[in-house]
């Protein structure tokens, strides 16, 4: 017997209307014509905001529209296609819940590995730009500070962060693979 299939309609692709592809044109042409008078590096960073902020908008649109595509059921009885509706669904045919599914505040270790990598990238970053810079100039080693606290503290972290769930994926791992170590033993913890 196949399984039952309760996939919904696939979404629509992307549409716009002619205002929209104008607007587009025209916001281009406004683009081109302000590389006259500023730099190249302050319109490539005006093109780069400008694409992150329509991405985002764009992710936004999809997500909405993925979420409210799935939270809906299916209405009962009826076939999508050819296939079986949606039947219900055993507790026992999922595994138990990790604790990867659980809200929990990052703890003091996080924010303290946090300020270790905005005060190393910090240093670094000083230290870097006033090695490499040929003219001493306290902007730009403020600007060496700034930016290089900024990577150091959100690489920090990302890698605190991936250790610490990929531990204690394993520790949860470990526990499940015990002998005897049953559904009811792993979800007492």
């Amino acid at each position: 017997m196949q399984p039952p299939d309760d996939r919904r309609a696939p979404l629509k692709p992307p549409q716009f209307a002619l205002r929209t592809l104008l607007l587009g044109v025209t916001l281009c042409a406004v683009a081109c014509a302000a590389a006259q008078w500023l730099s190249p590096l302050a319109v490539a960073g005006f093109g780069f905001l400008f694409l992150c902020i329509v991405a985002h908008v764009a992710g936004n649109s999809l997500g909405t529209r993925l979420r409210e595509n799935g939270s809906q059921p299916l209405v009962s009885g009826e076939q999508t296609a050819g296939r079986q509706v949606r039947r219900s669904i055993a507790a026992d045919e999922f595994a138990e819940a990790t604790q990867l599914s659980r809200h929990q505040t990052l703890g003091r270790p996080q924010w303290i590995a946090t300020l270790i990598g905005i005060v190393c990238g910090g240093l670094g970053g000083g230290l870097g730009a006033a090695l490499l810079s040929r003219v001493f100039d306290q902007s730009i080693i403020l600007l060496g500070v700034v930016a290089f606290s900024t990577l150091g503290g959100i690489g920090a972290f990302l890698m605190y962060s991936f250790v610490q769930v990929g531990w204690n994926a394993l520790v949860h791992a470990q526990k499940s693979a015990e002998p005897g170590a049953g559904r009811d033993a792993v979800s007492e913890h």
